[in-house]
């Protein structure tokens, strides 16, 4: 029995601070390397149809393009398949037809689907590298062992040459694949969590000779930080808790769960590292499920704590609540959405549209560079679910939970109470929002919500 653990991470810039990556819309790049200024109007598989700053229009090859808004250049066409494609074998075939062209993500993203849809294609199956042997798939890298866990979110490793090595306690990868089941009663899995508690409270021992503590309705607060920064923390995640379950009707109780805060890099970065994920420099927030823990770097800016503690809070809230792995883009869109709270004296005011993030969204909507509804709420993290992605699902939470003055707020409470009763998370989606997508399916769900975006989310 192995100790199955899955963890969130927070990055300094792209998901806590906000900052979004340059969205080169309306920029074509052709093989010659020069680039141009147009806008696609029409494509197919053999030319695009470009209009120019004049007005003008011009249809090149596309032999001649590298690349469309940044993106390669039949990202636009697999969307228009994907759309289309319904059973096991279209999604089959158009991930080959993405591996010819280049779309790796897109690869693995129509592969999964043909193989959720279909457990035993065959085709899928063997190009994701699986065999059949004794009647059941296995898939080949299995025989190789688990890869060295890391973190999720961040792409990038940082030595440090200030930490000491920590010898982490022997759990599973750090990886989102797997469901995390805090249910279980295990004598392995209760001998670990022991363990592991242990080497906890003796390397807290060593770091922190005088910490402070708060104890409050629903959580248990340890820091080394001043006591101004303890009750920062205590009042943001008890205003977190109440307007999670008044927004979303969450039902169920949780007490003594753990947030812990570090004021000095090297403290947080060693004390992570007793789960094997090794959290880099560039990760100030990360949530455990495995012992239900926040662990956050305090910032200069208290502001900038409360986001980055509103953001893991709903990750824990939502595993403690649900107690099953949630689709990504519900994890990730509420997480955002209640990251952009703002404080009304002592009060948390969610739900509030931040305009650069906004602004983001909306660009990509208006050149085409956003990701299919349809294939958003399949996603993975693996899948690439970067900081595009977290737009759309905080885009999208917003969209069920104020559209039409909060008619479907109802339809998402649903939505999660199938998720926490164990229903697959698609036919959650199809039971919960079926009205909404109607005959024309994610398409029509897709255009009203891109209606809501355009006209600043009201």
């Amino acid at each position: 029995m192995r100790l199955e653990v899955y963890v969130v991470c927070t990055l300094l810039c792209s998901i806590l601070i906000g900052y979004a990556p340059p969205l080169l819309a309306g920029t074509i790049t052709l093989s010659s390397g020069r680039e141009m200024k147009a806008r696609v109007v029409d494509a197919d598989e053999e030319s695009v149809t470009l209009s120019l700053p004049d007005g003008a229009r011009i249809v090149l090859k596309r032999s001649r393009i590298a690349l469309i808004n940044g993106h390669n250049q039949w990202l636009g066409i697999y969307r228009r398949k994907f759309s289309a494609a319904n059973t096991a074998d279209e999604f089959a075939d158009l991930g080959l037809w993405s591996r010819e062209h280049g779309l790796e993500r897109e690869t693995m993203v129509c592969l999964q689907r043909a193989i959720s849809l279909n457990p035993d294609h065959v085709q899928a199956r063997e190009v994701l590298g699986y065999e059949k042997r004794e009647g059941e798939w296995i898939q080949k890298a299995q025989e190789e062992g688990p890869e060295k866990p890391g973190s999720d979110v961040a792409t990038e490793k940082q030595e440090s040459n200030e930490v000491p090595e920590t010898e982490p306690v022997d759990l599973p990868t750090a990886d989102r694949t797997e469901t995390a089941d805090g249910t279980r009663s295990d004598a392995k899995r209760d001998a670990k969590l022991k363990k592991l508690r242990k080497r906890q409270e003796e390397l807290l021992g060593d770091i922190w000779m005088h910490p402070q503590i708060r104890h409050t309705e629903h959580y248990h607060i340890l820091t080394d930080c001043s006591p101004k920064t303890a009750e920062i923390v205590a009042m943001a995640m008890e205003a977190l808790y109440s307007n999670m379950k008044k927004a979303f009707g969450f039902e169920g109780e949780a007490s003594g769960v753990r947030v812990l805060v570090f004021k000095h890099q090297s403290d947080f970065i060693k004390y992570g590292s007793l789960y094997g994920a090794e959290p880099s420099q560039r990760i100030i927030g990360l949530y455990y499920s495995v012992s239900k823990e926040i662990l956050a770097l305090e910032q200069e800016d208290s502001s900038e704590l409360t986001k980055l503690l509103l953001h893991e809070g709903t990750h824990q809230f939502v595993d403690l609540v649900l107690k099953v792995r949630p689709p990504v883009w519900v994890n990730e869109g509420i997480a955002v959405y209640f990251q952009e709270s703002k404080w009304r004296g002592k009060k948390l005011r969610y739900g509030v549209v931040s305009k650069d993030r906004l602004k983001y969204l909306q660009n990509m909507i208006r050149y085409d560079t956003y990701t299919p509804l349809r294939e958003l709420v399949s996603m993975s993290y693996e899948d690439g679910f970067g900081y595009p992605q977290y737009c759309e699902a905080w885009g999208l939470v917003h969209f069920f939970a104020k559209a039409g003055d909060g008619k479907h707020a109802w339809r998402f409470r649903k939505y999660f109470n199938l998720l926490k009763d164990g229903t697959n998370p698609d036919a959650a989606f199809h039971e919960a929002f079926g009205k909404d997508l109607g005959r024309g399916g994610y398409e029509t769900l897709e255009k009203h919500w891109k209606r809501f975006v355009l006209n600043g989310m009201r």
